[in-house]
């Protein structure tokens, strides 16, 4: 298997041009598992103020666009599409209440329906960022975020956040020792 690329990009969020190194999901893994950024999540984590919080995301956190590699963050300046996309589901404990970001970690990784590359907890604590695969042969991107919504919706009754269908999105790198990955993505 080809091991997909995708672009990286320093804080703070305004910043639209990607490092010069493409990454791998093997690569983002060991930044969100490692100490890196371990720092960063817990004050934002500590923070109590909603502006405050989106505010200093915005500004102390690395990111990626998970969906491909670019010269530039915008849909015109896509290079080419990873195969990858990001389902962002927010306030899972307001959204279903009997479950926490991991508890739906672990029933998300148990689906059959989904190949998973990477699942992780949101950098402020109450989400979950699952990267899952895509096949551009049978569906556009927006069709697949469509397709995977719909899913998320109709098993977990928590609706994606809507910006996932943006090729150019980009998803925040936070701390979090419980990622994980699939095995298929490690050097072997």
């Amino acid at each position: 298997m080809e091991k997909p690329y995708f672009s990286f990009y320093y804080h703070p969020i305004t910043n639209c041009t990607p490092h010069h190194q493409p990454v791998t999901v093997e690569k983002v893994h060991q930044f969100i598992t490692g100490r890196y950024f371990k720092y960063r999540t817990n004050r934002l984590r500590s923070i109590q103020d909603p502006k405050e919080t989106k505010r200093f995301k915005s500004i102390a956190f690395d990111f990626v666009t998970f969906s491909g590699l670019f010269s530039y963050r915008n849909i015109q300046n896509l290079i080419t599409h990873s195969g990858l996309m990001t389902i962002d589901l927010d306030h899972i404990p307001e959204v279903i209440p009997d479950h926490s970001p991991e508890s739906l970690k672990k029933e998300i990784l148990q689906s059959q329906e989904i190949e998973t590359a990477l699942c992780f907890v949101s950098p402020r604590g109450d989400g979950l960022k699952i990267v899952v695969e895509i096949d551009l042969q049978n569906n556009t991107h927006q069709e697949w975020f469509e397709a995977l919504s719909n899913y998320f919706e109709m098993i977990w009754h928590i609706k994606p956040d809507p910006s996932g269908s943006d090729v150019s999105r980009p998803c925040f790198l936070p701390y979090d020792p419980e990622c994980y990955i699939n095995p298929k993505y490690l050097k072997s």
